[in-house]
């Protein structure tokens, strides 16, 4: 085992003597800022002013956006150098010389020309008749007819026939509106099917609540005869 190394008591005495010698030094220091430091009004003044000493100046409120800082002032001279000024002058047309204008010619009107290809029409009332059943619904009064026209499309073998018979059946709803329709028979082309069908969906009946509190719908058979415009 090593030796215990005894503490040096002179070594303790030199640190207690410099730990008193620092406490002793700033007291000092304290002691000379008290002294010959600042007052308290002082210090409180700087802390609460900052700037040039004397009587307050208030400096004129000035706006860049008004244009008469320096810089601005500099940057319109430079620019007014730069661009230089629109010219003056008047332009004139030579004496004796009209302006010219531009003659455009009216277009031709065709409202009024017929073309040879349009497809032709035939008035319904001279090439239909509708033929409806005598019996008929006392709960319903028909309000809106709508007569089918000689197709045409027709095809020229039915076009040269005297008479083409189509017969339809359509229901109307209790409301009075057709609501469904189908072909029952026919001796003509599919374009008659299609023009009678077409206007008996657009028919249209007054229910009668006097004669028929609550009226059912009820079916309905029409017969259409087409007569050849085209003569024997």
């Amino acid at each position: 085992m090593k030796p215990a190394v005894p503490e040096r008591p002179a070594y303790r005495r030199n640190q207690k003597r410099r730990m008193w010698a620092a406490a002793a030094a700033a007291v000092v220091v304290l002691l000379l800022v008290v002294i010959f430091g600042p007052s308290r009004d002082e210090v409180k003044r700087r802390w609460e002013f900052s700037g040039r000493e004397g009587p307050l100046e208030v400096m004129p409120q000035l706006s860049i956006d008004d244009g008469r800082d320096e810089r601005h002032q500099e940057l319109l001279r430079r620019e007014q150098q730069l661009s230089p000024p629109a010219p003056n002058y008047e332009v004139l047309e030579p004496a004796g010389e009209a302006p010219s204008q531009d003659v455009v010619s009216p277009e031709p009107d065709t409202s009024t020309e017929i073309d040879p290809e349009a497809e032709p029409h035939w008035d319904a009332y001279d090439t239909v008749e509708l033929k409806l059943p005598t019996q008929t619904n006392p709960c319903f009064h028909l309000k809106r007819q709508v007569y089918p026209r000689y197709p045409a499309d027709a095809a020229p073998a039915d076009r040269s026939r005297p008479l083409i018979t189509v017969k339809v059946a359509f229901f109307v709803d209790p409301r009075g509106i057709v609501d469904g329709s189908y072909v029952v028979n026919s001796d003509g082309g599919r374009p008659f099917d299609e023009v009678v069908i077409k206007a008996v969906d657009q028919w249209l009946y007054e229910p009668d609540f006097a004669a028929c509190t609550s009226p059912d719908g009820f079916w309905n058979v029409l017969t259409v005869l087409f007569r050849s415009p085209v003569g024997p």
